[in-house]
């Protein structure tokens, strides 16, 4: 858990020239980076306390099922406590924008596609697994879209959108959270950096938060996430 935090710690830092550089001037900046990062650092400890206290964990199961769990309800509770913060950018219960739909569907088919075609290129077989298989058509999206819902609301907030062609630069710090919480890595004292994964679930953040701000909804971006991630793995299972 130690480790955890540290890279937690890293991860956040890292992110703050975008933040600095691309902030808005206004009083409650600071309240909602504070907001923001203690959120952040509390859904991380509840995502890993079931791997470091393993009687937390649902036996028979090598997926982190209590983990998710108490960050869905750790999230939905902020979402709930926060929400007149940023009513504005509040992506969480609203239906995506009718303008968004065909766009968001096209965009999403191909990530899956793409995502698969990588997968048969590069991945190996797995043995058949359907705790595995019901987990990543669940856990995923659900979790990890609450939380990039609710960063993107407040970022939204306190960052300046002046129609940059790579979008808003809060995706860009989402992006940048999610895919180094994907390749960086903290083990006995010793750092390591997977370029490929970093690359990868790079692109693939930034489809997920686009998708949520182009269509204004969370919902496109879980329903792709949790698609992504249970065709990979069937793939793995079933065709490899």
């Amino acid at each position: 858990m130690k480790e955890q935090l540290i890279l937690t710690l890293i991860i956040l830092i890292s992110t703050l020239p975008i933040i600095l550089i691309f902030r808005e001037n206004k009083a409650n900046f600071t309240k909602n980076i504070g907001l923001l990062t203690l959120y952040h650092i509390v859904y991380v400890i509840l995502i890993f306390l079931p791997l470091t206290f393993t009687y937390l964990s649902i036996s028979d199961s090598k997926m982190n099922w209590t983990g998710k769990l108490l960050a869905i309800i750790f999230s939905i509770t902020i979402y709930f406590i926060t929400r007149k913060y940023f009513k504005k950018h509040d992506f969480i219960l609203s239906l995506p924008r009718k303008g968004s739909r065909k766009r968001i569907l096209i965009v999403g088919l191909i990530t899956v596609l793409t995502m698969s075609l990588l997968t048969i290129a590069f991945s190996g077989r797995k043995d058949l697994n359907l705790d595995v298989l019901f987990y990543q058509i669940i856990m995923p999206g659900l979790d990890e879209e609450l939380w990039r819902g609710i960063l993107l609301g407040f970022l939204i907030l306190i960052l300046k959108d002046k129609k940059y062609k790579l979008g808003h630069p809060a995706v860009w710090v989402i992006t940048l959270i999610f895919a180094l919480g994907h390749s960086l890595y903290l083990q006995n004292g010793d750092f390591s950096f997977a370029l490929d994964a970093f690359i990868i679930t790079g692109i693939l953040g930034y489809i997920l938060g686009w998708m949520i701000y182009y269509s204004r909804s969370i919902l496109p971006a879980i329903i792709f996430h949790n698609l992504i991630n249970f065709s990979t793995n069937a793939l793995e299972m079933f065709v490899l």
